[in-house]
Formats: C-alpha cells, sequence, structure tokens
C-alpha cells in the first residue's frame, strides 16, 4: 500500500479529522495533563473518593469517642456499686442476725 498509493497511507495517519488525527487526540486527552483526560478524571473522582472516606472515618471516630465516654461512666457506676455490695451485705447480715438472733460470724 505504501509503494502504490504512499500519499493516502499519509493522509490516513497526518490529515485534518483522519484516524492517525483522532488516534492522537485521543491519547493526548487520555493522560493525566488534560483535565477531560481519563485519567485525570479517575484521579480526581479517587480525591473525591477519598476525601469523602476521610471524612467518614472522623465522623466514625468521634462517634466511638462519645460512645466510649459514655460506656466509660456506665462501667464507673457499676464499679461503684459493686464496691459497695460487700459493705451492703454486711450491713444485711447484721440486720438478719440481730431480728433472728442467728449469728453467721460463728
Amino acid at each position: 500500500m505504501l509503494n502504490s498509493d504512499y500519499s493516502g497511507v499519509l493522509g490516513f495517519f497526518q490529515n485534518a479529522n483522519s484516524w492517525g488525527m483522532m488516534f492522537s487526540s485521543m491519547l493526548e486527552n487520555t493522560g493525566s495533563s488534560s483535565s477531560i483526560g481519563i485519567l485525570s478524571l479517575a484521579a480526581t473522582s479517587n480525591s473525591n473518593n477519598e476525601s469523602m472516606l476521610n471524612a467518614n472515618i472522623s465522623k466514625e471516630e468521634s462517634m466511638i469517642s462519645v460512645e466510649r465516654k459514655s460506656l466509660m461512666a456506665v462501667l464507673n457506676s457499676a464499679n461503684e456499686i459493686m464496691q459497695g455490695l460487700p459493705t451492703q451485705l454486711d450491713g444485711i447480715n447484721q440486720l438478719y442476725s440481730a431480728i433472728t438472733g442467728y449469728n453467721q460470724s460463728k
């Protein structure tokens, strides 16, 4: 084809609106240097997704911190109650002994 119609082959690759020019334009626009290139658009999308995920992580960490504080307060309250049980049990035993005359310390 090059020997018989060199100018036709050359035109296929170099003429305006030719396959070669369209292919060249497509390759140039695919890269990240073009604002409409597929790599540039993918990078922008990835950056937006990363920002959204980081915001969600921060929100979840804040919620976990609030929940942790709440649970710590509940556990501290339960711990105080549990520490007071032996004293209350001793008082109940004393009342029982006083009422029944039964001494549990024997």
